[in-house]
Order: C-alpha cells, then structure tokens, then sequence
C-alpha cells in the first residue's frame, strides 16, 4: 500500500529553503500569472516555484531558475490550487482512470471517493485493490467506506462484514464512513448501524449523510448519531436545517440536480456559514462533465 503524502522530512525542507532563498534550482518555474491567494482573498501578479512536489517560493524573484529548470508562462492566467469535490461516484459509468484524464484538465486534483459500485463487485478484496491502484494517479483518490448496502437483501451480513468494513476504514487513503443512506437507522438509534458508524468516528474520520427527505426536526438526532456531512440538501431552508446542527453541507450541481444557485440563497441569513459549506459535482453524467466541466462549473455558477 502506497501511504498518502505525509508530513516532509528534513531533507525535503532544506531543500525547499534553499529554493526558497534563490541557493537552489527549482525543478518547475511559473512565470507571469495572477495569483488567487487563499489565505488572504487578494488577487496580484506572482510567479511560483517548486521544487519536488511542493512549492517553494511564490513572489517576484527568479534567482532560483536554473539551467535545468523547466518554466512555464502563465501569462494572462490565473494561478489557483487544485480543486477538490468531496464527494465522487468514481465507478458509476466511467472507470476511475477516465475519469482521472477528464478531471484533472479541469482543474480538478483531488476527489473524496464512494466505494459502493467497486464493494458491490468484490468486497474487501476489490476495495484495496483499487485503492491500491489508485494511490499512483496523479488525481488523489481519498475513499469513503460503505457501511451497508444500498438495497437491503438477506445476503448482506455476509457482504458487508463489520471486519471487512473496519479493515476498509483502516486503508491509508480511507478518510470517511459512508455515504450512509439508512438515516431512519441513524434517526432511531439502531444499535448496528450505529457501531458500524463508530469505527469511523473512533478513528478520527468522517461520516458522510444522505438525509433526503429528512425534515428539520429529525436533523438534531441524525447530528446526534454521528453524521458530519451531507451532500443532499435541495433548497437554501435545508441548508441552514443542517448546518444549524454543526453538520457540513455540500452544495451540489450536476446533471442529477442542478440547485446551486437556489443553495446560496442560504448565505443570506447566515454569511459565516461559507466556511462550512462545499461544492460538489455528484452524480454528473460524462456528457455533463465534457459540455459543462466539474468543480470548475461549480465556481462559474457560484461566481455567476
């Protein structure tokens, strides 16, 4: 199993602060764009430097281009970071790696994945072998953990495991439980379901809802149950319902349901829910991606 990136080494610093300080080539050098800050708002002419996989510099210097140093302008550009949708069907009708060579032109370089199809197919087994795979694209798969089907059935004890699930959730590119469609389950309290949520939340990761259809009053409960996120609110009253009870709200437009305009209304009343609120292009058709794009629409029609 490859591990995702984790923290740098010493090595990796120095290096970086020897770029940094114009001591060093940079492997990859990005002349003449506007940068997007995200720490600060501002928007202003930058040029940026990397050295490995991480960026070293970013201001108005070039002492760190060397003879080696690949460049690039960017000029007339805006320099942003990579996109990321928190919530992916990456195996509905496309292969992941397709869909990696779609996305990643979009802007798109990091995708909270749902393991429905690929469980459904071969359990544990299929899951870490994709997942696997995985760990090489140049699109970073991180991986939600299905805790029970989509569909009851007398076979699924046997299908989904509660071992097999906590062994899944133990995967180094596992970040999340879910999506968890049974809220009625969460709502009452069932025991199983439940626990199975537990080995989750015991590992510091995340529970994604599905609570369509759950009016306001049964929302505190669900909270109460362990969800932290949800991706199905279709109106701006929804919105507010759920992050009212500290659950994370993903706004969502695709071909599947194209709300988000309607969604934002939500920043109205409450401005300072923008940073519990994200994006998402779940359940978009390939055709929508190749006409419309993904994050990157979602930004468009945000702007708009």
């Amino acid at each position: 199993m490859t591990p995702p990136p984790a923290g740098m080494t010493v090595a990796e610093r120095r290096r970086l602060t020897a770029v940094a300080r114009g001591q060093a080539p940079a492997d990859l050098y990005v002349r003449g764009g506007t940068l997007l800050n995200v720490y600060t708002g501002e928007i202003y002419p930058a040029n940026v430097a990397v050295a490995g996989e991480r960026i070293a510099y970013v201001g108005a210097r070039d002492d760190m281009v060397g003879p080696r140093t690949a460049t690039l302008d960017a000029g007339g550009r805006v320099l942003v970071p990579g996109y990321i949708d928190p919530h992916v069907h990456p195996a509905h009708l496309v292969t992941p790696s397709a869909l990696a060579r779609h996305l990643l032109p979009l802007g798109t370089t990091t995708v909270f994945a749902d393991t429905l199809q690929i469980w459904e197919l071969g359990g544990l087994r299929a899951f870490r072998t994709v997942a696997d795979t995985l760990a090489h694209s140049p699109l970073k798969f991180y991986w939600m953990i299905r805790v029970h089907a989509q569909a009851r059935s007398a076979d699924e004890p046997r299908r989904y495991r509660t071992a097999d699930i906590a062994r899944a959730l133990a995967h180094p590119w596992s970040f999340a439980a879910g999506e968890v469609t049974r809220w009625p389950d969460v709502w009452s309290g069932r025991r199983d379901l439940l626990g199975r949520l537990d080995l989750a939340l015991r590992r510091g990761q995340r529970v994604e809802g599905h609570t369509a259809g759950a009016a306001a009053d049964r929302i505190p409960a669900l909270a109460a149950g362990g969800l932290t996120s949800d991706h199905e609110p279709i109106t701006a009253r929804e919105v507010l319902d759920r992050a009212r009870q500290g659950i994370a709200v993903m706004l969502r437009e695709s071909s599947l349901r194209p709300d988000l305009g309607g969604l934002l209304d939500a920043l109205k009343d409450a401005p300072a829910l923008a940073s519990r609120l994200m994006l998402t292009a779940d359940g978009s058709m390939p055709a929508f991606i190749r006409d419309h794009g993904f994050v990157d629409h979602l930004l468009r029609v945000t702007l708009e």
